[in-house]
């Protein structure tokens, strides 16, 4: 991106009024707005287009876009495109901050939700997002649609729109609830806060809630007596898994019920020096230690130090039950942790860079093909098949090949030395 996806320009010059007007509709019908409306529709402009205009309002690209359209979409239809899952991490209101004990809720073409172990998943169907349930109940008597008027009725109805693919992305890369990073309120945030139009939208949000991605709670009532934290809250406020300090996202596929063999793991984070130590993984294996958490294991991973100190933050590492012990031993998926470090161009940009040259895009892209082939190694492809089949070949009752063994000798982690 050559030109900022957070400020208007010459391409988009109305980007903060469109989004302004994307808000006051939606405010309007009585759903809760925030920050990450505006951050959702400047997302909007850059990686979504519309198939259903919005012919209500001058809102812009994207503004029509709901996640539940892939659903209809040819490619995902015949199984020829990939399963895509959005997440977020969820703020426990009234702590003091964020940590890999919040939940994590998941946005898929089909249902939102959290598989948090002790309440045994709570999910909606992602169409009725933004619906009042209320112990497991729709209790709203107003029908309330973000891409059309309201309607008020005397039965209780469902809310549908509400699931726009742009706001879901922004509540996925929600920086702003980062109080160490950059502030608590709309106001740290320039190119919003600058905008005239987005603040005046956003004038009758408290400012404890303009930094979270602002969803009614279809849980209300739900898992109190099992452990679920919002149970009781009628907003879920959703952040950047960053903000807990889980930078990838790993927990879907940590499900057994998803039967997972092998997960290929990028680790772009932005630790000291802005490139990856480990942390995100470390903190994703400390998250299935914790109490309640035994139905998703996890390889063990070793802290950053270590991970810094025996160079695993600059070349892949496999690490599953299958590395340290015997072939076969299948307990927890294999994980092919692929880092982001320095090949060919450096990829160590802020967090919170808001454009690149193309020189800087096209440098990103050398870099990261370099890393995804090794440099054009002649062994990784065999290598990566190789992690890829193992599991499948031990429920066969097939060995593995001395060429794969050399794989796993070569790229596995068995244990701190």
């Amino acid at each position: 991106m050559s030109e900022s996806y957070l400020q208007p320009s010459a391409n988009h010059p109305t980007m903060d009024v469109d989004a302004a007007a994307s808000i006051a509709q939606k405010a309007a019908t009585g759903a809760p707005v925030s920050v990450v409306d505006a951050y959702g529709r400047f997302l909007g402009y850059h990686l979504t287009n519309d198939s259903q205009p919005d012919t209500n309002v001058k809102s812009g690209p994207g503004a029509a876009t709901l996640f539940s359209s892939i659903q209809e979409t040819p490619l995902f239809k015949s199984r020829a495109a990939p399963f895509p899952i959005i997440l977020s991490t969820g703020r426990v209101l009234g702590n003091a901050s964020d940590t890999i004990a919040n939940p994590i809720y998941e946005s898929t073409p089909y249902h939102f939700g959290t598989n948090l172990p002790s309440s045994g998943g709570l999910f909606v169907p992602i169409e009725y997002l933004g619906t009042t349930f209320s112990n497991g109940q729709v209790s709203s008597a107003k029908q309330v649609s973000t891409v059309g008027s309201v309607q008020t009725l005397s039965s209780p109805v469902c809310m549908t729109g509400f699931e726009n693919a742009a706001f879901l992305m922004g509540c996925s890369g929600n920086i702003f609830g980062a109080p160490v990073q950059i502030g608590v309120n709309a106001a740290n945030v320039s190119a919003i806060s600058d905008s005239k139009e987005i603040m005046t939208a956003l004038g009758a949000v408290p400012d404890e809630k303009l930094d979270n991605g602002r969803v009614v709670n279809p849980f209300l009532g739900l898992g109190a007596s099992t452990g679920f934290p919002a149970a009781n809250d009628a907003e879920l406020a959703l952040l950047d898994g960053g903000n807990g300090g889980e930078n990838i996202p790993i927990f879907p596929f940590m499900q057994k019920s998803r039967a997972v063999d092998v997960m290929i793991v990028v680790d772009a984070s932005a630790n000291p020096g802005n490139y990856p130590n480990g942390k995100a993984i470390f903190n994703t294996y400390q998250k299935s230690l914790q109490p309640g958490y035994e139905t998703t294991p996890f390889p063990t991973i070793p802290p950053p130090s270590y991970f810094v100190s025996a160079g695993l933050n600059k070349r892949p590492t496999w690490f599953g039950s299958t590395c340290v012990s015997q072939p076969g031993n299948v307990s927890t998926p294999l994980v092919v942790y692929l880092p982001n470090y320095f090949v060919n161009s450096p990829t160590n940009t802020s967090t919170f860079a808001g454009s690149y040259t193309p020189e800087s895009t096209q440098g990103y892209f050398n870099n990261g093909f370099g890393i995804a082939t090794q440099n054009g190694s002649a062994t990784w492809p065999i290598c990566l098949a190789c992690s890829m089949t193992d599991a499948q070949q031990t429920r066969y009752g097939n060995e593995r090949s001395s060429q794969c063994q050399s794989c796993f000798d070569e790229y596995c982690f068995v244990g701190q030395k």
